[in-house]
């Protein structure tokens, strides 16, 4: 509605930048989704992460009608849709796992002549791997690499890209393709963030590599300002509870110091909690 004039027209404000209206009404639904009703208190262990799953999936159902929605307003004013506006539809696309409304909005920024970017690229190989198509997402992969494909040139591919295709490998049943993928994008000259990190210690975790998720625990310690993601350091203490016990334990001690101290924000990047915080230290 924000998005929107009297009339169902666009606003000016839109015309001057049709993809922050976009997100401007990505950001009123996952406003809305924020204001939900809390889940039963019902097997709070599990019942309560699937309800927020179902939730996070609806509002993203919800996000990805409404972008659409703004958009076709903006082409009834007559406002040209750009990369920028393009690559809004594809992330609301691959956050709701999407992938065919995200090609179908690829080809149409081919007929109307808009470039394909990093960006496009990224969020298109994130739908493919929501969609659980990997084989997919490798082409795409690939195709954004070939000079001579048919959507644009070269495009170098980003830590994001590098990150979501990881991600996509995990969501396959893949996490022994993650390595590779890392070491090809520090060979780049692309640096290892905390999200491309966090994902590498999730393929760990699958695989039960007890000394790569304490190496992603160090790689993050040196490379984010707060040296500390509750999620990697989570995974380590899962995989160190049995064979270390003693280093579980002092990663536990240190989620629990920093929830204390209020470090970051839980969910995305941030050092928070989490749903329900994280258990007690073992004893050691």
């Amino acid at each position: 509605r924000r998005a929107q004039g009297e009339g169902g027209e666009a606003s000016a404000a839109s015309a001057d930048a049709p993809a922050a209206a976009l997100e401007e009404a990505a950001a009123a639904t996952a406003e809305a989704g924020a204001h939900l009703a809390p889940p039963p208190a019902v097997a709070p262990a599990v019942g309560q992460q699937r309800w927020h799953s179902r939730e996070r999936e609806q509002t993203y159902k919800d996000n990805l009608f409404r972008v659409f929605m703004v958009f076709r307003d903006l082409q009834r004013a007559g406002i040209e849709p750009d990369t920028a506006t393009y690559n809004v539809l594809i992330k609301a696309c691959a956050l709701a796992g999407d992938v065919e409304r995200a090609l179908e909005t690829v080809r149409c920024m081919g007929d109307d002549g808009a470039p394909l970017d990093s960006t496009t690229y990224t969020w298109l190989i994130r739908a493919c791997g929501a969609a659980g198509d990997f084989v997919l997402a490798q082409e795409v992969f690939s195709s954004m690499q070939q000079r001579d494909n048919h959507f644009t040139s070269y495009t170098a591919p980003t830590t994001m890209t590098y990150k979501e295709l990881m991600g996509a490998c995990i969501h396959a049943k893949r996490p022994e393709l993650v390595h590779p993928l890392l070491r090809e994008m520090i060979a780049r000259g692309l640096a290892a963030d905390t999200s491309v990190l966090r994902t590498v210690a999730k393929a760990c975790r699958d695989m039960g590599h007890v000394d790569g998720a304490l190496e992603c625990v160090e790689g993050i310690r040196r490379c984010d300002g707060k040296g500390f993601d509750y999620k990697t350091w989570a995974i380590a203490a899962d995989l160190c509870a049995t064979a270390r016990p003693t280093a579980a334990h002092h990663l536990w001690e240190e989620i629990n110091a920093r929830k204390r101290e209020g470090a970051g924000g839980a969910g995305r990047g941030g050092g928070g909690g989490g749903k329900g915080g994280p258990p007690q230290p073992p004893a050691v």
